[in-house]
């Protein structure tokens, strides 16, 4: 697993958004999106990017 996965952290950020913690959510979310510009194993950038802003805007970022 790496630290700079923007997988991780978008995976990470939907697992605390599902159990209420929203604060541990939006950090992890915001991270992804960090993340995303950089991460060389992503197949599709535009897509993380899109399914991340979709969650972070259910929780009201």
């Amino acid at each position: 697993m790496r630290p700079d996965s923007a997988s991780l952290y978008y995976n990470l950020g939907v697992l605390y958004r599902q159990t209420g913690q929203a604060r541990e959510a939006k950090a992890s979310l915001k991270a992804a999106m960090t993340y995303a510009e950089t991460d060389v194993t992503l197949q599709n950038r535009a897509d993380i990017k899109q399914r991340n802003a979709r969650e972070l805007k259910a929780l009201g970022r």
